[in-house]
């Protein structure tokens, strides 16, 4: 997931995607706990993943 995030956002952004995809599985455990695990886990943990580090960097706009 932090491979998929760098490739997409840039290497330079290793420690914030590497946040963001523990953020993920926090986040997972805490939801799949209640709701149980989706039907495509991979799926939701990217798009989960994918979501946080556009609101992060929303603030920079020379990453539009």
């Amino acid at each position: 997931m932090t491979a998929v995030l760098c490739s997409r956002f840039g290497l330079q952004h290793i420690e914030v995607a590497e946040d963001i995809a523990s953020d993920t599985f926090l986040k997972a455990s805490e939801n799949w706990a209640i709701d149980g695990v989706p039907e495509n886990p991979e799926a939701w943990l990217y798009a989960v993943a994918k979501n946080k580090a556009r609101d992060y960097l929303k603030p920079m706009p020379y990453w539009r």
